[in-house]
């Protein structure tokens, strides 16, 4: 006996049979088949006919296990043409060769009735919800035609009430069109957007009176059937306004910014050119005896170092300020710059009665760096140490690595910071601390801690207030690079001769007197970068150091000019420039060193001797 046997006895009752298992329908009566439109039911899933919210709940139960008798509860079905019936229905279990059926027996409703009563409820809902939207709707069919808006709509778009009252899509169109603050482009958007079928869009609409509208559109779908598209239009004028705002502004920050660099970089060779004369002959002065004037010398020199510091301090926040710092990092042995920055403070230890502990670091100490800005780094911090330390103090810098980094670990044993300064102290143009008589800016350690960061490290502080401070500089750690088993280099005993290009009879003079003072050492000048073209072709020179301005060119074409026969010189570029992109420009040039003015006497001296050594020339 199968399970359609079963409705034998109700088959002029509107009678289904479904497997509660799978929801399976397993048997119809005919009269219930003909209802609904359909050949036959057998197979179909319940849920494929059953169209309510609430059926759709009953049979996630069922599915669950809770299989419960259900008494006149409203159903809608649907039927084969796509309509749909309102009926009320009874559901009964059944156990029958041991499954579990449920017969559902329906009774056709005043279904039109029904219909439609829910259609206006779901029509008043719609319009309900279109007109509490802050976005103007509008829906039309695939033809562009308008099918609905909202009031909101009508407002974006400024449409007079006759035009809404006549109801003709050309009239609204025409109006809108009118609203566009370049009609080529409200043309575009009705031709491309309002007539699209299947893609989305969106778009910024420019309307008159410097008013922005917002436009995404879609299909509307009803399953797979494109039925038309929706369009939604958001006021975006203020944001707009506001972006513009915010625009103008950052270009005028950047107009602002860039005045700034010029007027800091023009500043900066004002300054340094009188300086370079003043510190260079104050520098001569003191190495040849100036007595009766040598304290006055001392003065000289100490102001103007003095000066020289606070116009580099200045310039350097400024580059990082504007984002235009270029760091030439490379594998930089620490003990090397430590030992250097050591000797150069001395003095100023010896001032603040200071002691300087000798540094001693792993051989394997190199670190990821620009060497000249991290001398610079370390000179803040040990100078630092140095004046807020304590009479009979003492500064000693230690070494340890990390698993990426080096930690250059500079102590003293001074007063220490509070807790309340040690939050203000990586802060520009903050000073902590007792400095009535300390020289300074407050911008060395802000600054130095922005170029560790730039070069992935950091500088961090730990200090016991009464008791000294400790300052950590760590930077990317690079292994140790074997150089075993080269060749010891030949030397030969000439002179090193060396070409100075400068237009200025005060610079050559005071190179001119430095270099007298080495060894074995043959300088030869030009005013012009012609000349020095001219003395390069007819001899071959070992140093060549250019200005980077000339009367006649620049200090980077005298370099990309220079004649096969002295490739080889090594250049140096000596310059009251010290913009960042002026370095990088020199070296791309391929100058190998760059010096800036007022020239440093003694370091100008040590680079020759390098370069001396390098090419194994004996003084």
């Amino acid at each position: 006996m199968s399970p359609s046997d079963l409705l034998q006895d109700l088959y002029r009752d509107l009678v289904i049979l479904v497997d509660s298992t799978d929801q399976q329908i397993v048997a119809a009566s005919k009269s219930c088949e003909a209802f609904l439109g359909y050949d036959s039911l057998l197979g179909k899933n319940i849920e494929e006919i059953e169209c309510a919210l609430m059926d759709t709940f009953y049979w996630e139960e069922i599915r669950s296990g809770q299989i419960e008798p259900r008494e006149h509860i409203e159903g809608m079905y649907l039927c084969a043409d796509g309509s749909v019936v309102s009926v009320d229905k009874n559901i009964y279990p059944i156990a029958y060769m041991g499954r579990n059926y449920l017969a559902i027996q329906l009774t056709p409703t005043d279904s039109e009735k029904n219909i439609n009563l829910d259609l206006e409820r779901t029509l008043a809902v719609l319009r309900a919800t279109l007109e509490s939207t802050a976005d103007a709707i509008l829906v039309t069919d695939l033809d562009g035609h308008i099918v609905n808006f909202n009031r909101r709509f009508a407002e974006f778009w400024a449409l007079p009430e006759e035009i809404l009252q006549q109801g003709r899509d050309s009239l609204v169109y025409r109006s809108m069109l009118h609203r566009f603050a370049d009609r080529k482009a409200g043309r575009q958007f009705m031709e491309q957007s309002l007539f699209a079928r299947e893609e989305e869009s969106f778009i910024i609409l420019h309307l008159r009176r410097n008013r922005w509208l917002e436009c995404r559109s879609r299909p509307q779908m009803m399953g797979d059937q494109i039925l038309g598209r929706v369009y939604t239009f958001a006021d975006i004028s203020a944001r707009i306004e506001a972006e513009t705002r915010l625009q103008e502004a950052v270009q005028q920050a950047h107009a602002a910014n860039r005045a700034k660099t010029e007027f800091l970089n023009h500043m900066s060779h004002e300054l340094r050119t009188p300086l370079n004369a003043i510190l260079g002959f104050a520098q001569l002065m003191q190495s040849e005896g100036c007595a009766p004037h040598e304290q006055k010398v001392d003065l000289i020199l100490k102001g103007a170092w003095h000066l020289l510091g606070l116009i580099n301090e200045v310039l350097d926040l400024a580059q990082v300020e504007s984002g235009k710092i270029v760091l030439q990092c490379e594998k930089v042995h620490v003990e090397g710059i430590v030992h250097e920055c050591l000797a150069f403070l001395n003095p100023m230890a010896e001032k603040y009665q200071v002691s300087l502990q000798p540094f001693i670091a792993p051989h394997s100490c190199i670190v990821e760096a620009d060497p000249r800005r991290l001398r610079q780094m370390i000179l803040n911090l040990l100078s630092n140490a140095i004046k807020y330390n304590r009479p009979n103090g003492s500064v000693w810098i230690s070494c340890q690595a990390s698993e990426e980094h080096w930690i250059i670990n500079v102590h003293d044993s001074g007063v220490g910071i509070s807790p309340e300064d040690q939050n203000r102290l990586f802060k520009h143009f903050n000073r902590v601390g007792s400095t009535q008589h300390i020289e300074g800016t407050g911008i060395g350690l802000a600054f130095s801690r922005k170029l560790a960061q730039l070069m992935r490290g950091d500088i961090q502080l730990t200090s016991t207030y009464g008791k000294g401070s400790c300052f950590h500089l760590s930077l990317p750690r690079v292994h140790a690079v074997d150089n075993a088993g080269s060749l010891p280099p030949t030397t030969t005993t000439k002179p090193i001769s060396i070409l100075y290009v400068d237009d200025d009879a005060t610079n050559r003079l005071i190179v001119k007197s430095a270099v007298k003072r080495l060894p074995n050492a043959l300088l030869d000048t030009s005013e012009t970068g012609t000349g020095a073209l001219q003395k390069l072709a007819a001899h071959s020179f070992d140093i060549l150091i250019v200005d980077m301005n000339l009367e006649d060119m620049t200090g980077i074409d005298l370099v990309q000019q220079i004649p096969d026969r002295s490739q080889s010189a090594v250049r140096f570029m000596l310059s009251a420039n010290d913009h960042p992109e002026a370095r990088s420009l020199a070296r791309s040039a391929g100058i190998e060193r760059y010096m800036t003015k007022p020239l440093n006497i003694k370091e100008f001296l040590e680079a020759i001797e390098e370069v001396r050594s390098r090419l194994h020339i004996l003084p």
